[in-house]
């Protein structure tokens, strides 16, 4: 990625703006010690005016020539008075700072907590130009929440296309918005973009949104459609069909993956930030950009239609050519502005369509294609990507790809030698151990495979083996374990487990021991399974990123295949069919029945096999069972992954299946009822029950399903434990007494600080205000006083503006603190104690960190690594 200049622009007071200027240079080693600031001293009320006219100016309805002429003449009028009142140049220093910026040559990035002024519509007269066409840009947005980026790399984008036009405008403008999308569709369709999830009119409902964001996750989202100020939850939102909204905060918490978002609906680009007050609406924009977003373009203005789908075409045309964001935003202005006379008659339709879209995100970031990309198109079948490899592991299958590719067939020899290769030293070490030079072995095998193929470029065809996929696949799943990315030990461990293919045995010719090479490599594969499980007996494919349809011929340890006149007990009125690794007589009837219900709920929408949100679906048609309970504890409404099955299809779904019929299922789902069989065995339970689907569910993950949940602040592991009940009330009982003091007082706290729930912070308050805990004891002894810390403390945490009522239920504590608890539960139980003490919370909040209250006990000299110790 190309270097490019960051404007930083912060409001310093009433009327003071500072500014900086960083050149962001990528493998730059080392930075000044001194950086530049300009001071300027600007007057708000004119800077908010020139704002207004600038407004009012682009959203004019134009209907002659004349119009579209002083339209922008009055745009470019207002934009020279923003940048003089901005860069005031009878101030000391400004000139040069005006200077330096018209010698900025490279991308420009805008980094202000100022988001509502007009940035690209500022006009340099000496330059003869607006930013917006003059520069690259792209904006950043000051936030305090900001979620993990993966680095852009090579894919086949897929887009989530929604349209929504506004009922209120007439059928004929209705069908034109719907038209104008799928125009676009089939632009994009061309262009070898999957645009397959299309939803409009009656299809773009808000269950069927919502499913769409938690099922997938997409390069590309555009909307188009009707964005409103939902005025009871102070936040902006998308209308949906019905009138249903789809408000910021949902997005910021449902939306997976770093996509770039394209938001076809006047006002999509307002924003908040930092800088604004509590009482700022919450913008689109902020909810796409902390949920991941790369990039969000929107618009600031009403605009017509055609302006607007003719921008977004002109810019998703430069991105998916590989351009650069900043530059496809500056092309897709020039294009839509007029260069003569008879280019402003066919333009006129488009009004100033090319001053209303702005873009948040890097100016240099790309939307890689896949085309010359063969490790990722090897990868792809196998629901995997670069980004599931640290970055050692994946120059070891570029090797291993290199190495097979002449030859068309990818194999475990090839990944032999590149691990050989490898930065960690842990292989070569190990086969020096056996009196093998192991750059030798290297050498021998690279002649074997060159052997089998003098060809000098990779053929049209080139594929992993068989063996090579099942590794491949048994290094993500030790990695999902771990909850990491697929290292070098992760691929070897997978290749020894796997007994390495026919090259095993070409080894044991070259006296390799592979059974040696990492000694604890069975043992360590099931390091994470229950006592008392064999190991040996069980080959399971973990969850990979996304659910993939698993193939029920595929030979796996633990399929049944049992009887179908057993199905359920005797004498049970359902489909004795299979449904992955579960048989009917494997599972209790309820649990059964939900199994079957979430096939049948995946059949009715079109799908061939069974996903986690069908699973869970299937659950939560059961009011009694511990998913629906766990719902019903957070609040959670049943539909909210998406409508459920009225009644009358309850009845048939569970006999909808021919008995013997085998019902495919994902990746996740079938490692989640394999786990699930598992939980069964460890209670001496011949039958799967209720229980034991939503522990598997909890063990695995969840795949796609569970990770929204988590995203939405849910744990629903609770239902599972002793400190919460079934209902979600904390179970006081099984904490010491001092600590129910404290989770008493962590409740006040958060009330009086008007927030929504109760943090680890608000109980670290309490803690430290309990004169005779443990906690404020230990701060005692490193000289601190522990009131005085918790006034900092609340002082510190943050507040809210509306008055709260709490609960002692698991709804009210924040997602950090619920783990800590059900953590403090599993200790208990393994030192044989009947109450949660400080003894045992103590060293599990060191161990978590303590959250935001954590960091500024830090902050104020205490040493939590003492208190283990003391």
């Amino acid at each position: 990625m190309k270097s490019h200049t960051i404007l930083s622009i912060n409001k310093v007071g009433r009327d003071k703006f500072h500014y900086t200027i960083r050149s962001q240079e990528p493998g730059l080693q080392a930075t000044s010690p001194v950086e530049r600031v300009w001071e300027a001293r600007v007057h708000l009320p004119a800077i908010r005016s020139l704002c207004v006219k600038i407004r009012n100016a682009v959203e004019r309805p134009l209907k002659v020539l004349t119009d579209y002429r002083n339209c922008c003449q009055e745009i470019t009028n207002f934009g020279q008075g923003l940048y003089d009142a901005l860069f005031p140049k009878n101030q000391p220093g400004i000139n040069d700072l005006r200077n330096t910026l018209r010698r900025i040559e490279t991308p420009l990035l805008i980094s202000t907590d100022m988001p509502d002024i007009h940035w690209e519509l500022l006009y340099d007269a000496e330059e003869k130009a607006s930013w917006g066409m003059k520069y690259q840009m792209g904006r950043r947005l000051r936030m305090r929440s900001v979620a993990g980026a993966r680095p852009p790399s090579p894919h086949d984008p897929k887009c989530l296309l929604i349209a929504v036009p506004d009922p209120g405008r007439g059928e004929r403008k209705i069908s034109e918005t719907v038209q104008e999308t799928q125009n676009l569709r089939d632009w994009l369709i061309a262009k070898d973009v999957d645009c397959k999830d299309f939803l409009h009119g009656e299809q773009a409902s808000f269950e069927a949104v919502l499913e769409r964001l938690v099922q997938s996750e997409y390069d590309v989202i555009h909307f188009a459609g009707h964005i409103i100020k939902d005025t009871k939850s102070n936040e902006y939102a998308l209308r949906l069909h019905g009138n249903d909204l789809l408000p910021a905060k949902l997005i910021a918490d449902m939306v997976r993956g770093n996509p770039l978002v394209f938001l076809n609906g006047c006002w999509g680009g307002k924003a908040k930030g930092i800088a604004n007050s509590s009482t700022s609406v919450a913008g689109l924009t902020d909810a796409f950009l902390s949920a991941g977003a790369h990039v969000v373009v929107s618009s600031l203005f009403q605009i017509p239609d055609p302006g607007s789908r003719a921008f977004a075409e002109k810019f998703y045309e430069s991105v998916l050519n590989n351009t650069p964001a900043g530059e496809a935003m500056r092309n897709a202005r020039r294009c839509l502005q007029p260069i003569d006379d008879k280019d402003e008659k066919e333009k006129l339709g488009y009004a100033a369509a090319w001053a209303s879209f702005i873009m948040y995100g890097d100016p240099c970031w790309r939307l890689e294609r896949s085309e010359m990309d063969v490790c990722q198109r090897l990868l792809k079948p196998l629901e995997l990507c670069r980004e599931n490899f640290d970055i050692s592991s994946l120059r070891i299958i570029e090797s291993a790809i290199g190495y097979g590719a002449p030859g068309g067939i990818i194999g475990t020899p090839h990944l032999f030698a590149a691990l050989i290769d490898g930065e960690d030293e842990y292989l070569r070490t190990q086969i020096r151990r056996q009196k093998i030079a192991a750059e030798k072995l290297r050498d021998d095998l690279k002649k074997i495979f060159a052997a089998k193929s003098s060809a000098k470029s990779f053929p049209a065809e080139v594929t992993f083996s068989k063996n090579m996929q099942h590794i491949l696949r048994g290094a993500w799943s030790r990695a999902q374990r771990a909850k990491q990315k697929i290292s070098e030990r992760d691929l070897l461990k997978a290749f020894i487990d796997y007994g390495g293919g026919n090259t095993g045995k070409l080894l044991k010719e070259f006296g390799v021991n592979i059974a040696t090479l990492f000694p604890d490599a069975d043992e360590d594969a099931f390091a994470n399974f229950w006592p008392g499980q064999n190991a040996g007996d069980i080959t399971i494919i973990d969850s990979e990123p996304e659910d993939v349809a698993v193939d029920n011929d595929i030979d796996r340890t633990g399929v049944l295949e049992s009887p179908a006149e057993d199905a359920a007990g005797p004498g049970a009125e359902v489909s004795a069919a299979q449904i992955g690794p579960l048989a009917a007589t494997d599972c209790e009837t309820e649990a059964w029945k939900m199994l079957l219900k979430g096939a049948y709920i995946a059949r009715q929408g079109g799908q061939a096999h069974i996903s986690t949100v069908h699973f869970t679906k299937g659950m939560l048609l059961h009011p009694q069972s511990l998913l629906s309970r766990a719902f019903l504890a957070y609040g959670l409404p049943q539909g909210l992954l998406g409508p459920l099955l009225p009644p009358e299809e309850e009845k048939y779904a569970v006999i909808a299946f021919d008995d013997g019929a085998k019902i495919d299922c994902s990746e996740s789902v079938f490692t989640i009822l394999h786990y699930a069989k598992e939980f069964a065995e460890q209670r001496s339970d011949s039958l799967v029950q209720d229980r034991d689907l939503l522990a598997g569910f909890c063990y695995q993950g969840g795949g796609n399903t569970g990770a929204a949940l988590r995203r939405m602040g849910v744990v629903l592991q609770f239902i599972l434990s002793r400190v919460f009940h079934n209902d979600g009330r904390l179970n006081l009982s099984i904490f010491s007494p001092v600590l129910q003091k404290v989770i008493a007082e962590g409740l006040v706290c958060a009330e009086k600080l008007r927030f929504s729930l109760v943090g680890r912070g608000h109980f670290l308050f309490a803690w430290l205000n309990s004169a005779k805990s443990r906690l404020a004891g230990e701060v005692r002894k490193q000289g601190k006083d522990p009131e005085q810390l918790a006034e900092t403390l609340f002082l510190r945490l943050p507040s809210g503006d509306q008055p709260v009522e709490l609960k002692s239920g698991v709804r009210f504590f924040s997602p950090g603190l619920v783990r800590i608890f059900l953590a403090a539960e599993q200790e208990m139980a393994s030192k044989d104690e009947n109450k949660i003490s400080e003894e045992i919370l103590l060293p599990l909040f060191i161990a978590d960190g303590g959250g935001e209250g954590g960091k500024v006990l830090v902050e104020q000299g205490v040493k939590f690594s003492r208190m283990l110790h003391g």
